[in-house]
């Protein structure tokens, strides 16, 4: 299922206590959204010229 905090709320409240479980696709794109956001705080951290070379790597 989607694990939107809303849509698990709904479920739970038209259920009762279902086992919850998540697809593969909808776990892989939270862990990429976590890196995703650790990424852009790094990012802010440097000085723009490691900044720009970071942004242009292909390999992170």
């Amino acid at each position: 299922m989607d694990l939107s905090k809303f849509f698990k709320h709904t479920v739970q409240q038209a259920l009762g206590n279902p086992l919850i479980i998540a697809d593969r696709f909808h776990h892989i794109r939270q862990v990429y959204g976590v890196l995703d956001e650790v990424r852009r705080e790094v990012q802010r951290d440097l000085y723009k010229s490691a900044r720009i070379k970071m942004k242009r790597s292909k390999k992170l």
